[in-house]
């Protein structure tokens, strides 16, 4: 199966990325900040720096993208140490995972719920400390286990300097951890100001040298982390993909023929037929072979330096078929497979718009009848929830592109050319659209004259959202009307098509609409969040905000309707060759 090559490149980007996203949510924050004097200039806390409008957007926006690029980078590393690996370093590996995702979860939680600068015991100011907390504590035990699994790999010059540097930055971690947590406390103890007043603590304030000491290993605790991140540039640039595939392994209504030949590195879709409920063959090309033919066209197809772990998945799969028992095969093919994705990325998107406005209208921060999605989620602390879900939903949103343009580029044997070119036309405005969902959460609406920039980035991430989401929406329409094979799914393909021509009647609606109502507003732009039938254009108002909660509802329900062809997806594998594991290493074959 042809797909498209990527070079070594494909992945040493990873690392660099990441760290220039950490890089730039710490540093153009705080010249913001002190630009527009909202802090201190001398050493403020980075989360200070990141607690008040238009700041907070950049922070919470790099801080989000630098969460989703370092869980990426800890899943392929971690898929590269098991691979390769000795299995002393299973476990460890599969810890060092699991801190490492933690971490990237707590770092997108100090991105969305930023600090209440009016009160220390705010929930949100709490959610924020505890985030921060956890995501440098779950990060530098990332360090120390990668530290460790550098050190059991090493085998030369090069492989030995990087296992000490990361001992030291795993050691200076640790220091700087202990000594930014007690010169907290011992500032916080010592200051006789409020907590509004710490985001200005100067040398006239009680506890400042603490402060500076404590602030200044907090920025050194970012370094570290930056470093060690970047340090992993190496191994990541040995990554290579001469053929780059995505192997998914699907439940599928009826058995299919593929070719396997020597020739060929990737069995894309694995089908098993149960025959008199005893044996269990594999078929390839209309031919059906025995279960030791299929394992060693298989083995031959990897190019095989592994014929024992393709026999071990297969053997996993038709372990008990002989018996007449339920096979591993059945309970696998049980469930609903990657039917989560499109599901979940739903849910979010509903709580995202619920519960905002519930929190907004208790606290009279918005008009109750039909206030716009947007000023549900302006004002803490209903923002810190809106951009959570908005954010988890368009990873979510972005993993569902993904499955859903290999499950169909998986099939190019089976598909006509021009499904092909719909399916890769498609992921552009695709991912854009997610892009757009991301600056929607996190450049939440300006409701101070002097945020007018925010508000635009604001609007503007959601034309994209919604934009290109017609877009996508109607190419992914027409893949399926040209892969429909029954009576329902035509019927799929023309719900789909009807629910994105729903999604760009009322896109165009609510433009038109909520320009003319603020065309006719007689109020400050702040004032319209409590937009009532005594203000102008309050009709065209109503207008327009029915049209965008109708809107987003034919949106969410687009993405759940992929539940059907994403719970047929049962496994994912990303076919590439890690050649070193650690810099400079003897090459390993895959």
């Amino acid at each position: 199966m042809f797909l498209p090559r990527l070079g070594s490149a494909s992945y040493r980007w990873l690392p660099l990325a990441a760290g220039g996203c950490l890089l730039v949510g710490f540093v153009v924050p705080y010249i913001i900040a002190v630009r527009l004097g909202h802090v201190y200039p001398v050493l403020p806390y980075i989360s200070d720096t990141g607690a008040l409008h238009p700041e907070n957007c950049v922070f919470g926006q790099m801080l989000n993208m630098a969460g989703v690029l370092l869980g990426v980078m800890i899943y392929i590393r971690y898929k590269q140490v098991a691979g390769n690996g000795p299995t002393e370093l299973l476990e460890l590996n599969k810890m060092s995972a699991f801190v490492g995702y933690l971490s990237a979860f707590f770092l997108s939680l100090v991105a969305n719920v930023q600090i209440n600068e009016e009160s220390r015991q705010a929930v949100e100011t709490e959610v924020h400390l505890c985030s921060a907390f956890t995501c440098f504590g779950s990060g530098y035990l990332y360090c120390w286990t990668q530290t460790w699994i550098t050190y059991k790999l090493a085998n030369n010059f090069w492989s030995w300097a990087m296992t000490l540097l990361r001992l030291a930055l795993s050691l200076a971690g640790a220091f700087f951890m202990v000594t930014f947590l007690e010169f907290r406390e011992l500032a916080n103890a010592e200051f006789n100001g409020t907590y509004a007043d710490t985001m200005h603590w100067n040398p006239y304030d009680g506890g400042y040298m603490y402060h500076v000491y404590s602030a200044a290993s907090e920025y050194s605790l970012g370094i570290v982390l930056l470093i060690f991140t970047l340090s992993l540039y190496k191994e990541f640039s040995s990554i290579q993909s001469p053929d780059r595939k995505v192997d998914l392994t699907e439940e599928r209504p009826h058995v299919e023929g593929h070719v396997v030949s020597a020739g060929d590195p990737l069995v894309s879709l694995i089908c098993f037929s149960r025959i008199n409920s005893v044996v269990e063959r594999f078929v390839v090309n209309t031919h059906t072979i025995s279960f030791a033919g299929a394992v060693r066209l298989l083995g031959q197809g990897l190019g095989s330096s592994h014929p024992i772990k393709g026999y071990s998945f297969l053997q996993m799969l038709t372990s008990r078929s002989l018996t007449g028992s339920r096979s591993n095969a059945d309970r696998m093919l049980s469930g609903h497979g990657f039917g989560w994705v499109p599901l979940g990325a739903g849910a979010l998107l509903l709580v995202g718009i619920v519960v905002p406005y519930i929190i907004a209208v208790r606290l009279h921060h918005v008009y109750p009848f039909l206030p716009y999605i947007s000023d549900t989620g302006a004002l803490q602390p209903e923002s810190c929830v809106f951009g959570q879900m908005l954010n988890a939903a368009s990873v979510l949103i972005g993993a569902l592109i993904y499955l859903r343009y290999w499950q169909v580029a998986n099939r190019r044997k089976d598909v006509p050319a021009d499904v092909l070119r719909w399916n890769s036309a498609s992921r552009t405005p695709g991912y854009l659209a997610v892009f757009g969902l991301s600056v929607v959460a996190n450049f939440q609406v300006g409701l101070e004259p002097n945020l007018q920039v925010q508000t635009s980035i604001h609007v503007v991430g959601s034309v994209l959202c919604f934009g290109l989401g017609v877009i996508y929406g109607y190419l992914q329409s027409r893949i399926s009307y040209a892969l429909s094979t029954d009576f329902w799914s035509w019927a799929m393909a023309v719900l789909r098509f009807f629910l994105t021509a729903l999604c760009a009647i009322f896109f165009i609606t609510f433009s038109v609409y909520i320009t003319l109502a603020f065309q006719q507003f007689n109020g400050t732009f702040a004032d319209h969040m409590h937009w009532g039938p005594d203000d102008g254009g309050y009709v065209d108002h109503i207008i327009s905000a029915v049209a965008e909660y109708l809107m987003a509802l034919t949106f969410t329900l687009f993405l759940i309707t992929y539940y059907d062809e994403l719970k047929t997806i049962k496994r994912v594998r990303e076919l590439w060759c890690p050649r070193r594991l650690i810099p400079s290493a003897a090459p390993t074959s895959v």
